[in-house]
């Protein structure tokens, strides 16, 4: 990790012999024949949601195939067009592979919201859900996983179609003072275990609970010696094993300048807590850099509306 207005020297870089990669493409309809649509394809990064490269492949009847060059990785493909299709391949140095996708109507998802808290909840029928990707899909924009966002009815129930992908629900602006909590579907919640849809189920019953419950937590940064660690960077995250596909339980933010911090809505739960000198923002997130980040954390549980305050020593990352 490099400071502001830190030099570094005697940097070795390795490279690696790789050869670019050739995927023959083609786009069916239901019943197997040429259809014409829009093939993109993702190359996610290591930090979930982030994209290393993106390409376009138009298709038609009379155009059924195109291959495009593309390095190496594990792509994701998602066509669009009078519907949808998505799967995934993995494309080693000089490979040369096919890929055909087959467009489909994507699954329904229907269910009910419901408020959990003491305050007076907002309007349903002002509330808008939709789906993102996560976990292998996180890089797939959203009109590449359904139909589009929907509004909530004035009796709670909602219905989203056209879904693919590994996807989990969330409401599409935030609703002040309240949370998403779990999204329940039969024994699991689908927060922690997303749905995987290859498209045609229908899956009912769903209930998104929204709550009020928010935690709070506060604290101080110090140094070895104890004293204040002002602008001390503070990541707050699940604690192992929690965390699989979602960034909802996590948080990244500095000291001030007296070396204090605060977060005031967190889910209940069982965190960790860890204060260090520098942070990668763009990759923090990744199971690689969280897993240094839990060498320095503190763990803390809390509570809904628990106000808990900890001290931590700010500390460079290994």
């Amino acid at each position: 990790m490099l400071s502001a207005g830190e030099e570094r020297t005697g940097v070795d870089f390795v490279l690696v012999p790789s050869r670019p990669a050739k995927l023959t493409l083609s786009l069916n309809d239901a019943s197997g024949a040429p259809a014409a649509g829009l093939i993109n394809l993702f190359l996610p990064g290591d930090t979930p949601g982030s994209i290393v490269a993106n390409r376009g492949v138009p298709l038609s009847p009379a155009n059924q195939r195109m291959t495009p060059t593309l390095e190496p990785g594990e792509w994701v493909a998602v066509a669009l067009g009078n519907a949808r299709s998505i799967a995934r391949v993995k494309l080693s140095s000089g490979e040369e592979a096919s890929l055909t996708l087959t467009l489909g109507s994507g699954a329904r998802i229907a269910g009910r919201v419901v408020f959990d808290g003491s305050s007076a909840p907002p309007p349903l029928a002002s509330i808008r859900l939709g789906v993102r990707g996560v976990g292998p899909d996180a890089a797939v924009p959203p009109p590449g996983l359904s139909n589009g966002a929907v509004a909530v009815k004035a009796d709670g129930s909602f219905e989203i179609s056209g879904v693919v992908g590994t996807i989990e629900l969330q409401a599409v602006s935030p609703l002040r003072g309240w949370i998403l909590r779990a999204v329940r579907y039969r024994d699991r919640d689908l927060l922690d275990e997303p749905l995987t849809l290859s498209g045609g189920e229908n899956i009912t019953g769903v209930q998104v609970f929204f709550t009020d419950q928010l935690a709070n937590l506060s604290g101080a940064t110090v140094d070895a010696e104890g004293r204040p660690s002002p602008g001390c960077a503070v990541a707050v995250f699940p604690d192992a094993g929690s965390m699989r596909f979602e960034s909802r339980r996590a948080r990244l933010l500095r000291a001030d300048q007296n070396g204090r911090f605060g977060v005031s809505d967190l889910p209940e739960g069982s965190y960790l807590a860890a204060a260090t000198r520098e942070v990668d923002a763009p990759v923090w997130l990744s199971a690689d850099y969280l897993s240094r980040l839990q060498t320095l954390a503190t763990r803390v549980s809390l509570t809904g509306r628990e106000k808990k305050t900890i001290t931590l020593r700010c500390e460079s990352v290994p």
